[in-house]
């Protein structure tokens, strides 16, 4: 039980403190702190009147409940309580390396969204966890729920679930914005009190984004996707459509696979390879059993999940998903999720990523159906994340599919089998413009683009209104002989795009050419950069100074962001310190204390 959980921590904590005063004896000054730790409503009312630095040692002796309660009153004498938040992620989470500049309510919600996912589901707590302690449990999940903007969601139900608790429920529905599902599992195995709980965050409540973490069952897909946003051509649940007469060609044939099973078993001895699609298989089992997707059930859900609900004659709302991620795609999910595509008006942002590379077939029909629902009026995507795909050219059918994104990321992972292999086409929009002016982010990582810097400075030429360009592992001076040209060449399109506000190049080996990025901020048009990320780029400390002392002469028209993490800046520390010095008079600097002497110890480790 929960309680008893809490309980465990309250002894542990007990144990400690027993052992702490056997050895020494508590100050008068201690006594008093913790004794007015616990009367934090007299607290509150002489905040005002207390002296700022006792306040300050009060603050760390208050758990989570009570320091919320008291910040406003605290915060009127000036006095911020990030330093307590601070410290209570360092003891949940342990050292953190870098610099993390949070604002006093990121720091509380940061902290609240981690305590609350390990109160509620009973995960194991790092320290004594005295900032849990004398408060009732309810009241501090009512607290936590307060701050909950993205939830995780796990199969396996607490023993005092979401039914059980439907006051925090019921806080969670007005917080919650995005959902986390940790699951790998078939429909039919959740508990009846999570699929309540995603029932009303997503339809009762103010969740429209849903974030898979591993491959969903397509049962448990279909179940999540059904009426939450794409049109079907009918109210007919596509898992049903299965038992139902089908209409050729239509939305419910093509949705027929949506439970696919997958034949991933092989015969012994051989080597474990891809998984396959067995749509006979699939429909035989699926004959033999009721269809799980329990959305169609004529009551409604909240009387389904919740049998001693009061009888409502009132159906329950269908709530809309606004944004999609699968993190880690496999076969049987685009059967489900692409007849869907093309009438989901209301979708703004998707991302699909798997560990296996997409098929170009699989590739090309994703941005055929995109195509679709461009063509569709009122389409609002604007965001597409895609990876692994098998060779760069898939990028532009997607790209031209849907001519509306402000947002686009893709990873290469090239095949052999698809190098040289020619493309089949996607049909293509009546009119396209030489740039895309819609599109604000465009994020490339892990591609080869050592021949494409025409393609890259062409983009960035013809009235491009890029805002966040991110070029990360992306080779750009693997098979130049005039490395410092190139880097050039980039600076100069770069200060034309003059809405560009943040650039990433990360792992593209700049090294000492680094000191031609100083050439942003010179001229008749400098840049309007405001971030620039150029970690794991192995700048050493001499080129990093010359890159300063550009800046220095030339400033950035604002204070520039600039991060440097993972830099062979050791190898020279009282350089180092001139070349940051230098930086600091006209940058803000995100460092971390990365040791190149375990470069190679690491690359070993990984081989």
């Amino acid at each position: 039980m929960f309680v008893s959980y809490i309980e465990q921590i309250k002894r542990a904590h007990d144990r400690r403190m027993a052992k702490y005063t056997s050895t020494s004896t508590p100050t008068l000054k201690d006594i008093c702190l913790k004794t007015v730790s616990h009367h934090v409503d007299v607290l509150e009312k002489k905040a005002l009147d207390l002296p700022v630095s006792l306040i300050k040692e009060l603050l760390p002796h208050l758990n989570i409940v009570d320091l919320d309660r008291i910040q406003p009153a605290v915060n009127l004498r000036g006095i911020s309580t990030s330093f307590v938040w601070a410290g209570i992620l360092r003891e949940i989470s342990g050292p953190r390396k870098g610099i993390t500049r949070l604002t006093e309510v990121e720091w509380r919600e940061k902290i609240m969204n981690k305590l609350f996912n390990m109160a509620f589901y009973s995960l194991r707590f790092r320290g004594d966890a005295k900032y849990l302690l004398n408060v009732n449990f309810n009241t501090l999940l009512l607290v936590m729920a307060k701050y909950i903007q993205h939830l995780l969601v796990f199969r396996t139900s607490p023993p005092c679930g979401f039914i059980e608790r439907r006051p925090v429920l019921s806080v969670l529905e007005t917080t919650v914005r995005s959902i986390q599902l940790e699951v790998n599992s078939r429909l039919r195995e959740f508990p009846g009190d999570v699929l309540y709980a995603l029932h009303r965050l997503l339809d009762h409540g103010a969740a429209r984004s849903v974030v898979i973490a591993h491959s969903p069952d397509p049962c448990l897909l279909a179940w999540i996707l059904h009426g939450r946003g794409p049109q079907s051509a009918s109210n007919q649940c596509p898992l049903q459509s299965i038992h139902g007469e089908r209409e050729p060609g239509g939305a419910a044939a093509e949705t027929t696979a949506a439970c696919l099973l997958l034949e991933d078993a092989e015969p012994e001895g051989t080597q474990p390879k891809r998984p396959r699609l067995s749509i006979a298989s699939a429909e035989e089992k699926l004959d033999r059993a009721s269809c799980p997707c329990q959305c169609m059930d004529p009551k409604p859900p909240c009387q389904m999940f919740v049998p001693s609900a009061s009888p409502s004659k009132e159906s329950c709302p269908k709530g809309q998903i606004h944004s999609l991620a699968i993190n880690c795609f496999r076969d049987g999910i685009l059967p489900v999720l692409l007849p869907l595509l093309p009438s989901w008006l209301c979708l703004r942002s998707l991302s699909l990523h798997s560990a296996w590379t997409f098929e170009e077939g699989d590739v090309l029909s994703l941005a055929e159906c995109l195509r679709r629902l461009s063509e569709q009026g009122g389409c609002s995507l604007t965001e597409l994340s895609v990876g692994s795909l098998p060779h760069p050219a898939l990028m532009e059918s997607l790209l031209n599919a849907c001519p509306s994104l402000r947002s686009f990321s893709m990873e290469i992972h090239p095949v052999a089998e698809y190098q040289h292999a020619p493309l089949r086409s996607v049909r293509q929009h009546t009119h396209q413009t030489e740039s895309n002016r819609q599109l604000k982010e465009l994020t490339l990582e892990d591609m080869n683009l050592s021949d494409c810097h025409c393609a890259i400075f062409q983009l960035l030429d013809h009235n491009c209104m890029l805002e966040v360009l991110s070029l990360k592992d992306c080779r750009l001076l693997e098979k130049c002989s005039k490395k410092e040209d190139a880097v050039r060449q980039l600076v100069n399109s770069i200060k034309k795009v003059s809405t560009l506000r943040s650039l990433n190049l990360v792992q593209n080996r700049l090294a000492k050419n680094v000191i031609v990025l100083g050439e942003l901020f010179m001229g008749p048009s400098p840049s309007t950069l405001k971030e620039l990320d150029i970690s794991s780029n192995f700048i050493k400390p001499s080129e990093l100074l010359e890159f300063g002392r550009l800046l220095e002469t030339h400033h950035p028209p604002w204070r520039l962001l600039v991060t440097l993490k993972s830099n062979p800046l050791d190898r020279e520390m009282a350089l180092k310190d001139t070349a940051l010095g230098t930086l600091s008079h006209v940058c803000d600097l995100i460092t971390d204390h990365w040791n190149s002497k375990d470069t190679m110890a690491d690359h070993v480790s990984i081989m």
